[in-house]
């Protein structure tokens, strides 16, 4: 999924600082930061889902490099995309 040095790690803040995904753009796995997480879904560009978790660290080195997007859903519902 994209390799990164430590000179390249960032932190993607979504929403406000509460929610937040790291590191982006990310090698083998994510570490999603949100108050009362659920779950998270991602989906390919075209749409297709490709993966649920309901764990704030997810294993990435299943997927092919790419660009995804994630859609996060707490207790009280979706997040944001």
């Amino acid at each position: 999924m994209g390799g990164t040095t430590d000179n390249e790690e960032a932190i993607l803040y979504l929403m406000s600082q509460s929610m937040m995904i790291y590191l982006n753009p990310a090698d083998d796995r994510i570490h999603i930061q949100i108050n009362e997480f659920k779950e998270a879904i991602i989906y390919t560009l075209s749409g297709k889902e490709v993966l649920i978790s309901k764990g704030k660290y997810i294993d990435l080195s299943a997927m092919s490099e790419g660009i995804y997007i994630m859609q996060l859903e707490n207790k009280s519902g979706p997040r944001g995309s």
